[in-house]
């Protein structure tokens, strides 16, 4: 792989990634009636709860794009280059792997 074309980290995309379920948001109602038994011994609604639950997307998947995206970066930026070639030579599968995957999705871009 030649170095001379400059790669760069797109940050905007990488946070975007990580915080995907800021378009998870829910919404559920809950609606508790209680009834009491009137004069003439027939039940009706003495009181009617609503409650909104209200689910801000899903910390734990975000937890793990954050984690899977650092990988990914750690992989790409510990592995060195030749210096005299200005090349990466004979690249480990993982390098290859993270590398193609961050390109893939679009995280890492020509600048």
């Amino acid at each position: 792989m030649d170095i001379d074309s400059e790669y760069v980290l797109d940050l905007k995309a990488i946070l975007n990634f990580i915080n995907f379920s800021d378009s998870h948001n829910s919404k559920e109602s809950e609606i508790i009636d209680r009834y009491e038994k009137d004069e003439n011994k027939t039940l009706s609604v003495a009181e009617k709860t609503i409650r909104e639950i209200t689910s801000v997307g899903n910390t734990q998947m975000d937890n793990i794009s954050y984690d899977l995206i650092k990988i990914l970066i750690t992989q790409v930026l510990s592995y060195g280059y030749d210096l005299e070639t200005n090349s990466l030579t004979n690249t480990p599968f993982g390098f290859d792997i993270a590398f193609n995957t961050l390109i893939n999705e679009k995280l890492l871009k020509k600048r």
